[in-house]
């Protein structure tokens, strides 16, 4: 599929149109990531204060400011929505992003009744390819050493991430 595509099941990987991407900055990364995942207009002040969590409210949305601009400048004006007070990922089916795809498969086949203690061949297929997408937690290794709010969060994102993988492994053992 030609777009962007971020692998976050595992180690990061980032492709826009195929080719390989790679920021200078890893709170560029983390910045890209955590907008992917969340889906939402986040406030600049949040962003800063998530991000920078130790500098001054001035140097805090200085260090965003080129955060957003590596981000852009490395794939482009049009994936990033940016005004005065709020930044979200552009809306658009041409962002594939694993973990999304993980939970719409897992909770397509959850979702799908059967008599208790049975398994269709379509949920079992989907089944298959969300353990297929599971490369190792959420952001393997990576981390941010000075932004304790970010670490939490991805945290929680790799305990959810987990615990939905324990239910895909059961399910597929049953099937």
């Amino acid at each position: 599929m030609e777009g962007l595509r971020i692998k976050t099941l595992g180690n990061i990987q980032i492709h826009l149109n195929s080719a390989a991407i790679k920021f200078s900055r890893q709170k560029s990364l983390a910045l890209l990531i955590y907008l992917a995942v969340t889906g939402e207009l986040k406030s600049r002040e949040a962003l800063a204060t998530m991000f920078w969590p130790e500098n001054s409210q001035a140097r805090a949305f200085a260090n965003l400011r080129q955060a957003i601009w590596e981000i852009k400048s490395t794939l482009g004006e049009n994936w990033v929505e940016v005004n005065r007070h709020s930044l979200k990922l552009t809306p658009n089916e041409r962002i594939w992003l694993d973990i999304s795809e993980f939970y719409n498969l897992t909770n397509l086949a959850q979702s799908h009744s059967h008599p208790h203690g049975t398994i269709c061949d379509q949920c079992l297929n989907n089944y298959e390819l969300a353990a297929e997408l599971f490369d190792g937690e959420f952001l393997t290794g990576f981390s941010l050493r000075d932004s304790p709010e970010f670490d939490d969060w991805q945290y929680f994102q790799a305990n959810e991430v987990n615990r939905k993988m324990g239910s895909v492994y059961k399910q597929l053992v049953d099937g």
